[in-house]
């Protein structure tokens, strides 16, 4: 990987400005200071994805950091970033001149995944026309961060669902809400959902669809559908490993009421789909269970519960015994 400087950058700006019509785009970008932003954007201004030469496309990854030497002033304006409807590299955000996100309110895919991780400034991340985050999507160690939104202005007459390939959300201490955009998320591969001990409303996972190998979630007194029911049409195909773990008690299941093993066929037609792990464990209830009685035989759900420091095993047979019809 290349990572110029500022000032190689330039240069090879300049060349290309004189010397060849296509500008010469870096492989990586740093950007922490204004005096950065200020000299790269132009470049990076040059690159933005056209479907009728999507060759010359800026295809690098950019980091915006904290400035930790006397580069200059704090970052302040990023708005070439709105002329970018796909980004196409990576982008890393991991600076405390960042109180907000607005300045990537236009993109609609981030292909090469997107990390927001220890802005001490950042209260809220709106990802407004945003329908697709490949790679990974990591929010981590953002210590004000209140509040999620994805594609609450999305093109939905382009987008089905909001597709996240590979979902980390850990150790956002001031986390307590993901709320829904006008599309249903779709984890892809993984999601990873863990310490963010005041996150209560989980409404944007409502009618997720899961992803395919592992699913594993803290839940602290969660509500993901307000009325207790699933109201979604369509199965939720499981992944092969769930781990949903209760921190605390008053924990919302409604969401997977409507779980079914996801099939997947060998040579011979032969449905060889299976769950490998669905546990729940921790503050978790025999009446918080209740929506989840229907199926919970048919995926092999497993649940200890840790009510008072006392390990107990609610079985499918238990459900069906003491949940009302």
């Amino acid at each position: 990987m290349r990572i110029l400087s500022t000032y190689c950058i330039i240069t090879v700006f300049l060349f290309s400005a004189c010397e060849d019509p296509d500008p010469v785009f870096p492989e990586e970008v740093v950007l922490s200071c204004q005096e950065d932003v200020d000299m790269i954007a132009p470049l990076l201004l040059q690159g933005v994805f056209d479907a009728l030469d999507p060759i010359a496309a800026f295809r690098g990854n950019v980091t915006i950091e904290s400035n930790t030497g006397s580069c200059g002033s704090p970052i302040t304006d990023l708005s070439f970033f709105e002329a970018y409807r796909f980004w196409l590299g990576s982008l890393t955000i991991n600076s405390t001149d960042i109180t907000d996100l607005d300045f990537l309110s236009t993109i609609e895919q981030f292909r090469g995944g997107l990390t927001i991780t220890n802005c001490d400034n950042l209260d809220s991340i709106s990802l407004p026309s945003c329908a697709l985050i490949e790679e990974f999507f990591t929010v981590t160690n953002n210590p004000i961060l209140t509040d999620i939104q994805i594609g609450q202005d999305l093109d939905e007459d382009i987008y089905e669902e909001i597709d996240i390939d590979s979902m980390v959300m850990v150790s956002n201490p001031a986390l307590t809400s993901w709320r829904p955009g006008l599309s249903n998320i779709d984890f892809v591969k993984t999601a990873l959902i863990r310490d963010n001990t005041l996150l209560t409303d989980l409404s944007a996972l409502s009618n997720l669809s899961m992803p395919s190998t592992t699913f594993d979630m803290e839940m602290y007194g969660a509500t993901i559908n307000e009325s207790g029911e699933n109201m979604d049409t369509d199965s939720l195909n499981m992944p092969s490993n769930t781990f949903i773990n209760a921190v605390l008690p008053n924990n919302d299941y409604s969401w997977l009421s409507k779980a079914i093993v996801t099939p997947r066929f060998n040579d011979d037609g032969v449905n060889i789909g299976r769950i490998d792990t669905f546990r729940i464990f921790g503050q978790v209830s025999v009446p918080e269970l209740c929506p989840l009685v229907d199926i919970a035989a048919s995926i092999g759900l497993e649940v200890v519960s840790n009510v008072n420091g006392t390990l107990t095993n609610i079985t499918p047979e238990q459900l069906e015994m003491e949940c009302p019809e």
